[in-house]
């Protein structure tokens, strides 16, 4: 391509590699939370490794 040119670019090349941040209700994505690779221990809704804040507290 030369300077100035563009390209169409197919929508699933748009996204491919990229993983959404946050959920529908605003809430970090599971994929974002197993992505960044730790449990930040702060009850987030979508967490994929067990945290519950309501557990951790002893209650029901």
């Amino acid at each position: 391509m030369k300077n100035g040119e563009t390209r169409e670019v197919a929508p699933q090349e748009e996204t491919a590699g990229k993983i959404e941040t946050f959920d529908a209700d605003g809430a970090l994505s599971r994929a974002f939370l197993l992505r960044r690779g730790f449990c930040c221990e702060n009850g987030c809704k979508n967490c994929p490794y067990g945290f519950h804040l309501n557990r951790q507290k002893g209650k029901s």
